[in-house]
Protein backbone atom coordinates (compact mmCIF):
# COMPACT_ATOMS: atom_id res chain seq x y z
CA UNK A 1 0.00 0.00 0.00
CA UNK A 2 1.63 3.48 -0.80
CA UNK A 3 2.52 5.85 1.84
CA UNK A 4 0.22 8.35 2.32
CA UNK A 5 2.62 11.21 4.16
CA UNK A 6 3.23 13.04 1.00
CA UNK A 7 -0.32 13.82 -0.02
CA UNK A 8 -1.40 14.51 3.42
CA UNK A 9 1.79 17.38 3.40
CA UNK A 10 0.47 18.49 -0.32
CA UNK A 11 -3.12 19.01 1.36
CA UNK A 12 -2.52 22.50 3.10
CA UNK A 13 -1.53 23.66 -0.75
CA UNK A 14 -4.20 21.80 -2.45
CA UNK A 15 -6.77 24.14 -0.26
CA UNK A 16 -5.11 27.34 -1.35
CA UNK A 17 -5.41 26.30 -5.29
CA UNK A 18 -9.02 25.35 -3.83
CA UNK A 19 -9.67 28.79 -2.62
CA UNK A 20 -8.14 31.05 -5.37
CA UNK A 21 -9.96 28.84 -7.93
CA UNK A 22 -13.42 29.58 -6.09
CA UNK A 23 -12.08 33.46 -6.51
CA UNK A 24 -12.70 33.63 -2.41
CA UNK A 25 -9.90 36.74 -1.37
CA UNK A 26 -7.26 34.46 1.42
CA UNK A 27 -6.47 36.37 4.65
CA UNK A 28 -3.11 37.84 5.56
CA UNK A 29 -1.66 37.96 8.75
CA UNK A 30 -1.17 41.55 10.26
CA UNK A 31 -3.65 44.28 10.26
CA UNK A 32 -6.02 44.64 7.00
CA UNK A 33 -4.26 46.70 4.25
CA UNK A 34 -7.37 48.76 3.00
CA UNK A 35 -10.56 49.93 3.61
CA UNK A 36 -14.47 49.63 1.77
CA UNK A 37 -16.96 51.73 3.32
CA UNK A 38 -20.77 51.18 1.74
CA UNK A 39 -23.47 53.48 2.64
CA UNK A 40 -27.41 53.28 1.51
CA UNK A 41 -28.92 56.54 1.89
CA UNK A 42 -32.49 56.94 3.78
CA UNK A 43 -32.42 52.77 4.56
CA UNK A 44 -34.18 52.01 7.76
CA UNK A 45 -32.47 49.17 10.04
CA UNK A 46 -35.49 46.82 9.34
CA UNK A 47 -36.50 47.95 5.18
CA UNK A 48 -39.39 49.08 6.31
CA UNK A 49 -41.04 46.50 7.31
CA UNK A 50 -42.42 47.83 11.15
CA UNK A 51 -39.43 46.40 13.64
CA UNK A 52 -39.00 43.29 12.24
CA UNK A 53 -37.15 40.77 13.95
CA UNK A 54 -35.51 39.69 11.06
CA UNK A 55 -32.30 41.90 11.50
CA UNK A 56 -30.96 40.81 7.86
CA UNK A 57 -33.98 42.20 6.28
CA UNK A 58 -31.21 45.72 5.74
CA UNK A 59 -28.34 43.92 4.41
CA UNK A 60 -26.71 42.75 1.10
CA UNK A 61 -27.00 39.27 1.36
CA UNK A 62 -23.04 38.43 1.19
CA UNK A 63 -22.42 40.07 4.24
CA UNK A 64 -25.37 38.67 6.06
CA UNK A 65 -23.25 35.26 7.01
CA UNK A 66 -19.46 37.83 7.45
CA UNK A 67 -18.17 40.31 10.14
CA UNK A 68 -19.91 41.66 13.14
CA UNK A 69 -23.41 42.73 13.22
CA UNK A 70 -24.12 45.92 15.89
CA UNK A 71 -27.90 45.12 16.38
CA UNK A 72 -28.46 48.35 18.20
CA UNK A 73 -26.30 51.01 16.07
CA UNK A 74 -27.43 54.69 16.35
CA UNK A 75 -26.93 57.57 14.06
CA UNK A 76 -25.69 60.61 15.34
CA UNK A 77 -28.13 62.92 13.68
CA UNK A 78 -31.41 62.39 11.20
CA UNK A 79 -30.25 63.78 8.28
CA UNK A 80 -27.38 62.95 5.69
CA UNK A 81 -25.31 65.52 6.84
CA UNK A 82 -24.82 65.98 10.16
CA UNK A 83 -24.65 61.73 10.14
CA UNK A 84 -21.90 61.13 7.84
CA UNK A 85 -20.24 63.95 9.72
CA UNK A 86 -19.98 62.09 12.38
CA UNK A 87 -18.89 58.98 11.02
CA UNK A 88 -16.07 60.36 9.16
CA UNK A 89 -14.76 62.70 11.98
CA UNK A 90 -15.90 60.43 15.50
CA UNK A 91 -17.44 63.72 16.48
CA UNK A 92 -20.93 64.73 16.76
CA UNK A 93 -22.23 67.07 14.01
CA UNK A 94 -22.66 70.33 16.30
CA UNK A 95 -19.08 70.19 17.11
CA UNK A 96 -18.48 70.97 13.28
CA UNK A 97 -20.85 74.18 13.47
CA UNK A 98 -23.45 72.27 11.51
CA UNK A 99 -26.00 73.27 13.72
CA UNK A 100 -27.85 75.39 11.07
CA UNK A 101 -29.75 74.17 8.16
CA UNK A 102 -27.65 74.87 5.06
CA UNK A 103 -24.25 75.64 7.93
CA UNK A 104 -21.04 75.06 6.95
CA UNK A 105 -17.98 73.51 8.85
CA UNK A 106 -16.49 76.63 10.31
CA UNK A 107 -13.73 74.39 12.42
CA UNK A 108 -13.60 70.73 11.92
CA UNK A 109 -13.67 68.78 15.22
CA UNK A 110 -10.89 66.30 13.91
CA UNK A 111 -9.97 65.55 10.90
CA UNK A 112 -12.15 63.37 8.24
CA UNK A 113 -11.21 59.54 7.97
CA UNK A 114 -10.32 59.97 4.36
CA UNK A 115 -7.78 62.72 5.58
CA UNK A 116 -6.18 60.52 8.12
CA UNK A 117 -6.10 57.67 5.32
CA UNK A 118 -4.29 59.63 3.02
CA UNK A 119 -1.51 60.98 5.48
CA UNK A 120 -0.76 57.45 6.71
CA UNK A 121 -0.61 56.84 2.33
CA UNK A 122 -3.34 55.49 1.22
CA UNK A 123 -4.72 56.05 -2.33
CA UNK A 124 -8.47 57.57 -1.24
CA UNK A 125 -11.78 57.78 -3.55
CA UNK A 126 -15.33 58.11 -3.29
CA UNK A 127 -18.45 57.38 -5.26
CA UNK A 128 -20.67 60.13 -4.18
CA UNK A 129 -24.52 60.03 -5.55
CA UNK A 130 -25.97 62.16 -2.51
CA UNK A 131 -25.70 65.73 -4.21
CA UNK A 132 -26.33 67.51 -0.49
CA UNK A 133 -22.58 66.10 0.39
CA UNK A 134 -21.28 67.82 -2.36
CA UNK A 135 -19.67 71.49 -1.47
CA UNK A 136 -21.40 73.59 0.49
CA UNK A 137 -18.39 74.38 2.71
CA UNK A 138 -18.94 70.67 4.35
CA UNK A 139 -16.00 69.31 3.49
CA UNK A 140 -17.01 65.88 2.52
CA UNK A 141 -14.34 66.23 -0.29
CA UNK A 142 -11.56 66.87 2.10
CA UNK A 143 -8.84 63.95 2.08
CA UNK A 144 -10.04 62.14 -1.32
CA UNK A 145 -7.75 61.94 -4.68
CA UNK A 146 -10.80 61.23 -6.32
CA UNK A 147 -14.10 62.39 -5.40
CA UNK A 148 -16.40 61.33 -7.92
CA UNK A 149 -20.11 63.17 -7.53
CA UNK A 150 -20.95 63.08 -11.36
CA UNK A 151 -24.93 62.77 -11.11
CA UNK A 152 -26.63 61.44 -14.47
CA UNK A 153 -30.61 62.65 -14.21
CA UNK A 154 -32.90 65.17 -11.96
CA UNK A 155 -35.74 63.96 -9.79
CA UNK A 156 -38.89 64.82 -10.84
CA UNK A 157 -40.34 67.28 -8.64
CA UNK A 158 -37.14 69.31 -7.79
CA UNK A 159 -34.13 70.15 -9.47
CA UNK A 160 -31.78 67.45 -7.13
CA UNK A 161 -29.25 65.52 -8.95
CA UNK A 162 -29.63 62.05 -8.88
CA UNK A 163 -27.63 59.07 -9.89
CA UNK A 164 -29.22 55.38 -9.73
CA UNK A 165 -27.61 52.41 -8.09
CA UNK A 166 -26.77 50.65 -10.46
CA UNK A 167 -25.08 53.48 -12.40
CA UNK A 168 -23.29 54.24 -8.95
CA UNK A 169 -21.85 50.58 -8.87
CA UNK A 170 -20.57 51.00 -12.27
CA UNK A 171 -18.69 53.91 -10.88
CA UNK A 172 -17.71 52.27 -7.80
CA UNK A 173 -16.18 49.01 -9.52
CA UNK A 174 -13.88 51.17 -12.00
CA UNK A 175 -12.67 53.06 -9.03
CA UNK A 176 -12.07 50.10 -7.62
CA UNK A 177 -9.81 48.83 -10.37
CA UNK A 178 -7.88 51.69 -10.22
CA UNK A 179 -7.54 51.70 -6.96
CA UNK A 180 -6.30 48.09 -6.36
CA UNK A 181 -3.81 48.94 -9.74
CA UNK A 182 -1.74 51.62 -7.26
CA UNK A 183 -0.35 49.38 -5.22
CA UNK A 184 -0.63 51.40 -2.16
CA UNK A 185 -3.29 50.46 0.41
CA UNK A 186 -6.87 52.20 -0.16
CA UNK A 187 -10.18 53.66 1.03
CA UNK A 188 -13.22 53.66 -1.48
CA UNK A 189 -16.52 55.03 -0.08
CA UNK A 190 -19.16 54.20 -2.26
CA UNK A 191 -22.54 55.95 -1.31
CA UNK A 192 -26.08 54.88 -2.92
CA UNK A 193 -28.48 57.30 -3.10
CA UNK A 194 -31.67 55.01 -2.92
CA UNK A 195 -34.09 54.63 -1.29
CA UNK A 196 -34.01 57.92 -0.70
CA UNK A 197 -37.19 59.52 -2.39
CA UNK A 198 -39.37 60.04 -4.57
CA UNK A 199 -39.47 56.11 -4.48
CA UNK A 200 -39.28 54.74 -8.16
CA UNK A 201 -37.66 51.42 -8.18
CA UNK A 202 -37.01 49.42 -11.22
CA UNK A 203 -40.01 47.32 -12.66
CA UNK A 204 -38.27 44.07 -11.07
CA UNK A 205 -38.22 45.67 -7.56
CA UNK A 206 -42.17 47.18 -8.07
CA UNK A 207 -44.51 45.49 -5.30
CA UNK A 208 -48.04 47.14 -6.13
CA UNK A 209 -50.31 46.25 -2.92
CA UNK A 210 -53.61 45.32 -3.41
CA UNK A 211 -55.18 48.38 -1.35
CA UNK A 212 -53.60 51.25 -1.76
CA UNK A 213 -54.69 52.70 1.90
CA UNK A 214 -56.00 56.17 2.25
CA UNK A 215 -54.60 58.78 0.31
CA UNK A 216 -52.72 61.84 2.16
CA UNK A 217 -53.17 66.02 0.95
CA UNK A 218 -49.67 67.21 -0.16
CA UNK A 219 -47.95 69.69 2.10
CA UNK A 220 -46.54 73.61 1.25
CA UNK A 221 -43.56 72.33 1.45
CA UNK A 222 -40.79 69.42 2.22
CA UNK A 223 -41.20 69.50 5.70
CA UNK A 224 -44.30 68.06 5.89
CA UNK A 225 -46.59 68.15 9.25
CA UNK A 226 -48.00 65.52 10.38
CA UNK A 227 -50.96 63.24 8.05
CA UNK A 228 -49.15 65.14 4.91
CA UNK A 229 -46.84 64.21 2.40
CA UNK A 230 -43.39 66.37 1.27
CA UNK A 231 -44.15 67.98 -1.88
CA UNK A 232 -41.01 66.27 -3.22
CA UNK A 233 -42.58 62.46 -2.50
CA UNK A 234 -45.39 62.64 -4.75
CA UNK A 235 -45.53 60.48 -7.52
CA UNK A 236 -48.94 60.28 -9.74
CA UNK A 237 -49.18 56.76 -10.48
CA UNK A 238 -49.07 56.04 -6.41
CA UNK A 239 -53.05 55.72 -5.38
CA UNK A 240 -52.57 55.67 -1.28
CA UNK A 241 -49.87 55.37 1.25
CA UNK A 242 -49.51 51.82 0.96
CA UNK A 243 -48.66 52.38 -2.78
CA UNK A 244 -45.58 54.85 -1.37
CA UNK A 245 -44.61 51.95 1.23
CA UNK A 246 -44.35 49.48 -1.04
CA UNK A 247 -42.32 51.38 -3.33
CA UNK A 248 -39.73 52.32 -0.33
CA UNK A 249 -39.40 48.73 0.44
CA UNK A 250 -38.52 47.91 -3.24
CA UNK A 251 -36.35 50.80 -3.72
CA UNK A 252 -34.71 49.65 -0.27
CA UNK A 253 -34.63 45.98 -2.43
CA UNK A 254 -33.03 47.26 -5.38
CA UNK A 255 -30.17 49.71 -3.85
CA UNK A 256 -29.20 45.75 -1.48
CA UNK A 257 -28.85 44.59 -4.67
CA UNK A 258 -26.69 46.85 -6.42
CA UNK A 259 -24.98 46.58 -3.19
CA UNK A 260 -24.69 42.86 -2.80
CA UNK A 261 -23.91 43.21 -6.61
CA UNK A 262 -20.54 45.94 -5.74
CA UNK A 263 -18.96 43.01 -2.87
CA UNK A 264 -19.48 40.38 -5.21
CA UNK A 265 -17.89 41.61 -8.57
CA UNK A 266 -15.32 42.68 -6.24
CA UNK A 267 -14.45 39.43 -4.84
CA UNK A 268 -10.66 39.18 -4.34
CA UNK A 269 -9.81 42.41 -5.03
CA UNK A 270 -11.32 42.66 -1.51
CA UNK A 271 -8.28 40.64 0.18
CA UNK A 272 -6.95 42.37 3.24
CA UNK A 273 -9.97 44.58 3.56
CA UNK A 274 -11.97 45.89 6.32
CA UNK A 275 -15.86 46.16 4.34
CA UNK A 276 -18.36 48.35 6.95
CA UNK A 277 -21.97 48.64 5.78
CA UNK A 278 -24.43 51.23 7.11
CA UNK A 279 -27.10 54.06 6.34
CA UNK A 280 -26.69 57.50 7.06
CA UNK A 281 -30.58 57.67 8.83
CA UNK A 282 -33.89 55.92 8.15
CA UNK A 283 -37.22 57.28 7.18
CA UNK A 284 -40.95 58.18 8.44
CA UNK A 285 -43.55 55.54 7.30
CA UNK A 286 -46.10 56.86 9.09
CA UNK A 287 -45.20 56.74 12.80
CA UNK A 288 -45.93 59.40 14.96
CA UNK A 289 -48.19 60.38 11.43
CA UNK A 290 -45.16 61.33 9.79
CA UNK A 291 -45.15 60.08 5.85
CA UNK A 292 -42.15 59.67 3.95
CA UNK A 293 -39.16 61.83 5.36
CA UNK A 294 -36.66 62.14 7.54
CA UNK A 295 -36.92 65.13 9.55
CA UNK A 296 -39.32 67.07 12.05
CA UNK A 297 -39.09 64.66 15.00
CA UNK A 298 -36.22 62.52 16.67
CA UNK A 299 -37.20 58.72 16.19
CA UNK A 300 -35.89 55.08 16.17
CA UNK A 301 -37.02 54.51 12.56
CA UNK A 302 -34.44 57.40 11.74
CA UNK A 303 -31.45 56.87 14.05
CA UNK A 304 -31.38 53.18 14.39
CA UNK A 305 -29.35 52.05 11.38
CA UNK A 306 -27.93 49.02 9.74
CA UNK A 307 -24.39 48.73 10.89
CA UNK A 308 -21.63 45.87 10.13
CA UNK A 309 -18.06 45.96 10.05
CA UNK A 310 -16.39 42.70 8.65
CA UNK A 311 -12.59 42.88 9.27
CA UNK A 312 -11.76 40.81 6.77
CA UNK A 313 -13.58 38.57 3.97
CA UNK A 314 -13.77 35.59 5.93
CA UNK A 315 -14.48 36.77 9.13
CA UNK A 316 -17.44 34.86 10.70
CA UNK A 317 -20.34 36.56 11.54
CA UNK A 318 -20.71 37.77 15.07
CA UNK A 319 -23.56 39.82 16.78
CA UNK A 320 -22.82 42.91 19.16
CA UNK A 321 -26.06 43.71 21.04
CA UNK A 322 -24.66 46.63 23.01
CA UNK A 323 -25.39 50.15 22.03
CA UNK A 324 -22.96 51.41 19.90
CA UNK A 325 -22.54 55.11 17.65
CA UNK A 326 -21.93 55.63 14.04
CA UNK A 327 -19.22 57.75 15.79
CA UNK A 328 -16.99 54.90 17.02
CA UNK A 329 -15.99 54.50 13.48
CA UNK A 330 -12.73 56.20 12.93
CA UNK A 331 -11.45 54.88 16.14
CA UNK A 332 -12.50 51.57 15.01
CA UNK A 333 -10.84 51.69 11.94
CA UNK A 334 -7.77 53.35 12.93
CA UNK A 335 -7.06 50.79 15.25
CA UNK A 336 -8.47 47.92 13.28
CA UNK A 337 -5.76 49.51 10.28
CA UNK A 338 -2.83 49.88 12.82
CA UNK A 339 -3.17 53.48 11.97
CA UNK A 340 -2.37 55.85 14.87
CA UNK A 341 -5.08 55.86 17.67
CA UNK A 342 -8.07 58.72 17.12
CA UNK A 343 -8.64 60.49 19.42
CA UNK A 344 -12.33 61.02 19.06
CA UNK A 345 -15.72 61.09 20.97
CA UNK A 346 -16.14 57.35 19.88
CA UNK A 347 -15.11 53.91 21.26
CA UNK A 348 -13.02 50.95 19.41
CA UNK A 349 -16.20 48.61 18.67
CA UNK A 350 -14.02 45.60 18.96
CA UNK A 351 -13.04 46.46 22.15
CA UNK A 352 -15.67 48.23 24.19
CA UNK A 353 -15.07 48.96 27.77
CA UNK A 354 -17.78 47.90 30.34
CA UNK A 355 -19.39 51.18 30.12
CA UNK A 356 -18.83 54.03 27.45
CA UNK A 357 -16.60 57.02 28.04
CA UNK A 358 -19.10 59.25 26.42
CA UNK A 359 -22.60 59.19 26.17
CA UNK A 360 -24.68 58.58 22.59
CA UNK A 361 -26.28 61.49 21.50
CA UNK A 362 -28.49 62.08 18.54
CA UNK A 363 -29.21 65.40 17.37
CA UNK A 364 -31.89 67.67 15.91
CA UNK A 365 -31.14 71.11 15.64
CA UNK A 366 -31.47 74.20 13.58
CA UNK A 367 -30.67 76.86 16.07
CA UNK A 368 -31.55 79.67 17.36
CA UNK A 369 -35.17 78.28 17.24
CA UNK A 370 -35.06 74.74 17.63
CA UNK A 371 -33.22 71.74 19.96
CA UNK A 372 -33.69 68.45 19.94
CA UNK A 373 -31.26 65.91 21.75
CA UNK A 374 -31.68 62.17 22.15
CA UNK A 375 -29.63 61.05 24.75
CA UNK A 376 -29.45 56.70 24.72
CA UNK A 377 -28.93 55.64 28.92
CA UNK A 378 -29.87 51.98 29.52
CA UNK A 379 -32.10 49.76 27.03
CA UNK A 380 -33.59 53.76 25.81
CA UNK A 381 -32.77 56.56 24.23
CA UNK A 382 -34.62 59.48 25.68
CA UNK A 383 -35.40 62.43 24.19
CA UNK A 384 -35.84 66.28 24.66
CA UNK A 385 -36.93 69.21 22.94
CA UNK A 386 -37.70 72.51 23.10
CA UNK A 387 -40.85 72.52 21.02
CA UNK A 388 -42.56 68.43 21.58
CA UNK A 389 -42.73 66.58 25.44
CA UNK A 390 -39.98 64.01 26.10
CA UNK A 391 -40.13 61.48 25.15
CA UNK A 392 -38.81 57.22 25.85
CA UNK A 393 -37.85 55.18 23.12
CA UNK A 394 -37.09 51.68 24.11
CA UNK A 395 -35.72 48.95 22.51
CA UNK A 396 -36.89 45.25 22.60
CA UNK A 397 -34.61 43.46 20.43
CA UNK A 398 -35.37 45.27 16.67
CA UNK A 399 -38.66 46.39 18.18
CA UNK A 400 -38.91 50.05 19.84
CA UNK A 401 -41.80 51.52 22.04
CA UNK A 402 -42.67 54.80 22.91
CA UNK A 403 -43.92 56.00 25.89
CA UNK A 404 -43.27 59.22 28.36
CA UNK A 405 -40.42 59.10 30.42
CA UNK A 406 -41.00 59.19 34.51
CA UNK A 407 -39.61 61.89 36.30
CA UNK A 408 -36.36 59.88 37.90
CA UNK A 409 -35.63 59.24 33.72
CA UNK A 410 -36.13 62.31 33.06
CA UNK A 411 -33.60 64.17 35.76
CA UNK A 412 -31.09 61.91 34.70
CA UNK A 413 -31.17 62.23 31.03
CA UNK A 414 -31.20 66.27 31.27
CA UNK A 415 -27.85 65.46 33.63
CA UNK A 416 -26.82 63.41 30.52
CA UNK A 417 -28.01 66.53 27.95
CA UNK A 418 -26.68 69.25 29.91
CA UNK A 419 -23.51 69.28 29.30
CA UNK A 420 -23.68 68.86 25.77
CA UNK A 421 -26.10 71.70 25.21
CA UNK A 422 -24.00 73.84 27.23
CA UNK A 423 -21.04 72.72 24.11
CA UNK A 424 -23.66 73.09 21.37
CA UNK A 425 -24.65 76.89 22.48
CA UNK A 426 -21.28 77.50 22.31
CA UNK A 427 -19.86 76.44 19.14
CA UNK A 428 -20.08 79.04 16.65
CA UNK A 429 -22.18 78.62 13.56
CA UNK A 430 -22.59 80.15 9.83
CA UNK A 431 -24.77 79.56 7.05
CA UNK A 432 -22.76 78.98 4.11
CA UNK A 433 -22.90 81.23 1.10
CA UNK A 434 -22.38 79.84 -2.63
CA UNK A 435 -19.69 81.25 -4.34
CA UNK A 436 -20.31 81.75 -7.89
CA UNK A 437 -18.06 78.46 -8.72
CA UNK A 438 -19.96 76.18 -6.21
CA UNK A 439 -23.22 77.43 -7.68
CA UNK A 440 -21.67 76.56 -11.17
CA UNK A 441 -20.95 73.19 -10.20
CA UNK A 442 -24.60 72.09 -7.78
CA UNK A 443 -25.79 73.81 -11.40
CA UNK A 444 -23.76 71.20 -13.25
CA UNK A 445 -24.80 68.69 -11.52
CA UNK A 446 -28.79 69.29 -11.49
CA UNK A 447 -28.61 70.76 -7.97
CA UNK A 448 -29.52 73.95 -7.57
CA UNK A 449 -29.53 75.85 -3.85
CA UNK A 450 -27.57 73.49 -1.63
CA UNK A 451 -30.25 73.65 0.57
Amino acid sequence: MPPVRPLLLLAPFVAVLACSCRGEPRVREGPPQNLLIVVVDTLRFDRGRGGNEDRDAALPVVLRDRGRHFARALSAGIHTKPSMMALFTGFYPSESGLTVNGAKVLRPPGPMLAERLKAAGFATAAVVSNPNLVGQGLGFERGFDEFDARMTGTEPNRPTGTRTAAETTAAALERLSQLTRSKKRWFLWVHYLEPHGPYRPPAAFLRIPRDPGAALPVAAEDFAPRGTIPPYQVLPECRGRNDYIDRYRGYSDYSLSEADRLLRTAGSRLRDTVVVFTSDHGEYLGEQNYWFQHSMRIDPVLFHVPFVVARSWREPRTEESRFVGQLDLVSTLTAQLGLEEAKTRGENLFSLPASRRHPLFVEYLALPGFVEVGVQLGDSVIVESNREPPERFQASGAVWTARKPNEQELRQARDAVRPHLARIRNTPAETHQLTPEEIRVLRSLGYVGGS
